[in-house]
């Protein structure tokens, strides 16, 4: 499941494989009730789960002061919504915990779904560009020799390399 400024995104995958997803709008800058709302919409259309792997950017919406409040007020919803046994987080490469709070510090979120999708990608060509269009966000990454050769993890790292591209909304209230 994952949780971003303007959407929450879920996918049901059993033995391995993808059998369900749905993308709902989820405008956080609007109040964390949009969670609420769209999980509970997410919920109906796959389905629970007996574990919930959590990805998260919507921290950085401006429904929170800062960072740090805004992962450890999303965590506490997720866990809330989901039971605390069934709620891992993806807090950076190969890791998943059982609290978000270690993220809280991190300087940019981490885009996993991204990382696997590139990793996939290749695995199917070896030579390609990859790119990741959000609501808000851009990802392009080259894949060469079969893997990811992306010089940035976070939005920072990826910005200063060329490797994101942010959208800049005018005349939105």
């Amino acid at each position: 499941m994952g949780c971003g400024g303007a959407h929450l995104k879920a996918a049901r995958a059993e033995n391995g494989v993808i059998i369900k997803a749905v993308q709902i709008a989820c405008p956080l800058w609007l109040g964390v009730a949009e969670l609420d709302r769209a999980f509970y919409e997410a919920e109906a259309a796959i389905g629970r789960a007996p574990l919930n792997a959590i990805t998260m950017t919507g921290e950085l919406c401006d429904a929170f002061a800062t960072r740090e409040e805004g992962v450890v007020g999303l965590a506490a919803i997720m866990v809330r919504l989901l039971s605390p046994g069934r709620a891992v987080f993806y807090t950076g490469p190969q890791a998943l915990r059982t609290s978000a709070a270690s993220r809280a510090t991190q300087p940019a979120s981490p885009r996993p779904i991204g990382t696997q999708a590139r990793r996939w990608t290749g695995m199917r060509a070896r030579s390609a560009l990859f790119i990741d269009m959000g609501s808000t966000t851009t990802d392009i990454i080259q894949i060469a020799e079969g893997r990811p050769v992306n010089l940035g993890y976070t939005d920072a790292e990826r910005l200063i390399h060329g490797e994101l591209s942010i959208a800049v909304l005018r005349g939105v209230s």
